[in-house]
Parts: C-alpha cells; structure tokens; sequence
C-alpha cells in the first residue's frame, strides 16, 4: 500500500521531478565541465573551421574551428553563476523591500513600491544594455545589473504576500506578546511567505539566463575567449547558411535550459500552493 501511495504522489508530480532532474543534469555539467567536454573550449584548428557533426566533433566546429560542444558544455558555468548570482541580489534586496513596505505602510510603502512600479515599466533587456554599456561586460557586472533589474519584481510579489498576513492571527500574537518590528518581520512573517519566495526565486532564474544571453549575444556579456551561450549565437549567424550547427545546439540548449526552469517553477507553484495541489 505504501509502494502504490508513492507511486502515486510520483505520477502527480511528474513534472515536477522530470524538470528537476533535466536541471540537476545541467547543474553537474555546468560544475564538471571538464569531465563531460571531449575538448577544451578555446583549442581551434582552422583547418576543420565549420565542419558539421562528425565523430570527432558530435556538434561540429565554428568559424574557429573550435568544438561547439565543447564550448557549450563550459558556456554553461558562466551562465548558471550569472543566473544564481543574480536571482539571490533579486531575493535578498526584493523580500527586504516587500515585507518593509508591506507591513510598516505610510513612507515605508509608497517610496520604494513607486520606484517598484517605474522599473517594472522598462523591459528588463532594455535597462540591462543601458547600465551594461555604461559600466562595462563582465561577470560580476552582470550579476549586479541583473540581479538590481529583478529587485523591483521579487519586492512586488513580497509585499502583496506581506499585505494578506500582515494582519493574520499568528502575526497579532506577535505583537501582544511585545514583539518588536524586526522579530515579526523575520519569526512571524518571513516564513509564511517563503513560499511564493521559491517559486519567483525559480521562475527569475531561467529568465536571468535569458537575460545574460541577449547580453552575450549583442557583446556585452562574459568576454571572450570565454564560451557564452548568447556569444556562440551571435558569431553562429554569421554563418548559418553554411553551417547552422553553430547557431541550432546553443539556441536548443538555451531553450531547454531556460524552459526546464520555466516548468519546474510552474511545477513547484501547484506543489506548494494548497489550493493548487489537487487542481491537476
């Protein structure tokens, strides 16, 4: 009986456990690159430059002759660093926002859900190339943008979440029991809300790599020679017509990466959710 209940729960949550592990895969290739990569990501042989799959090179080589699968098996820790980087400024700086604005109200509320509501007006790629082009490529540029970018966006799902239990019963023993700010904002409030928290936190991340790639892609990403998803499309399309591996295995593997996350927010929004749980 045991054995049928959690097979159960299992088929329930397929996709949830089927997009964790298309993540966990990538996250092991993204931190063991020289294990999964048959070459390194910088040797070039002109000789062999744009060659389509072969035995040798399983996704073909570039205009450098350089081995695409390669380079995209090591474009992926540039990219999920970014991504992580990113999503936890986004967490840190928006739950800080929200449940400060959310529960104390007045001045609190209205300065930084003003400047919320004029940052989410702007495209995030948009500011991105703006604040990006001004301040220079690089990773820890880049992880500092983003994650300023994705701030307004966590602080708005915290502070609608703080407004419905700001007034709960369990935050009102808080405070007759002589609580101060601080402690119900971290004991009474922060752990009520983590769960919207995750799923944004997980949602962010997939559109964090989105984001970084465009960057790559227009040159104001990870600098070369270092291998970027967004870079090896941008120099990929200059060649499609003769070879367009160098432009299809990043674009797929940049979908299925940014989608895995996608659906795994999706999936851990119904599982978390109660009134989600039994929707499916």
């Amino acid at each position: 009986m045991v054995m049928a209940l959690t097979g159960r729960r299992l088929r329930r949550r397929w996709r949830l456990v089927a997009t964790g592990l298309v993540i966990a895969f990538f996250l092991l290739v993204a931190f063991l690159p020289e294990v999964f990569a048959p070459r390194s990501p910088t040797a070039f042989d002109t000789a062999r430059r744009l060659e389509g799959p072969s035995r040798d090179f399983p996704f073909g080589t570039d205009d450098l002759g350089r081995d695409i699968l390669s380079r995209i098996i090591h474009g992926a820790r540039p990219s999920l660093i970014i991504a992580f980087g990113a999503v936890g400024i986004a967490v840190v700086g928006g739950v800080t926002l929200g449940m400060v604005g959310g529960y104390y109200r007045g001045l609190w509320e209205w300065l930084p859900m003003r400047l919320v509501d004029v940052m989410l007006c702007f495209p995030p790629i948009v500011l991105a190339i703006l604040i990006v082009g001004f301040l220079g490529p690089g990773m820890a540029n880049l992880v500092m943008v983003i994650g300023f970018l994705y701030v307004s966006r966590m602080a708005r799902v915290v502070h609608g979440a703080t407004l419905s239990i700001r007034d709960s019963d369990y935050v009102e023993a808080h405070r007759a029991v002589g609580a101060g700010g601080a402690r119900i904002l971290l004991r009474g409030i922060l752990p009520n809300i983590m769960a919207p928290v995750i799923v944004q936190a997980t949602l962010m991340l997939g559109t964090a790599i989105l984001v970084e790639s465009g960057l790559s892609f227009l040159g104001l990403g990870v600098p070369p020679p270092a291998p970027s998803w967004g870079d090896m499309i941008g120099r990929g399309r200059t060649f499609m017509l003769n070879s367009p591996t160098g432009v299809v295995f990043p674009s797929v593997t940049l979908m299925v990466v940014v989608l895995a996350f996608n659906l795994f927010g999706d999936a851990l929004r119904d599982h978390l959710d109660p009134r989600l749980r039994g929707a499916r």
